[in-house]
């Protein structure tokens, strides 16, 4: 669903400088499948598949680890397990963030940070 290319240049230019982290790429057939099958909106599974893919760049690995469909963490040690709950944690504050900004922003049950540590 999501690939991560790590580059690691440091590029200099009238601005200033700047630093490249790499590239992140999205399949984007995989990623609404994922968005159904995990029961959540395009929006927020694009968030938290950007948000892995971020995590990667910066040299996070979670190993054998991932989210399984009931909203729990399966496989991998506890350190694998690290990233994916730095992920769910990065993403329920973004949606707190939007909901402070917009008081009619709807409240869903994905982001209710219990269903991640069971």
């Amino acid at each position: 669903d999501i690939l991560s290319f790590e580059d690691g240049t440091e590029y200099e230019d009238e601005d200033g400088k700047w630093y490249s982290a790499g590239d992140i790429a999205i399949s984007l057939e995989t990623f609404a499948k994922n968005a159904k099958e995990f029961g959540v909106s395009l929006d927020n599974e694009l968030k938290r598949l950007l948000i892995h893919g971020i995590l990667h760049l910066s040299g996070m690995d979670h190993g054998e680890a991932h989210i399984a469909k009931d909203r729990t963490f399966e496989g991998g040690s506890d350190d694998d397990r690290k990233m994916l709950e730095l992920q769910e944690e990065l993403l329920l504050l973004l949606f707190r963030r939007r909901q402070q900004e917009n008081r009619n922003y709807p409240s869903f049950p994905e982001f209710q940070k219990e269903h991640f540590y069971q």
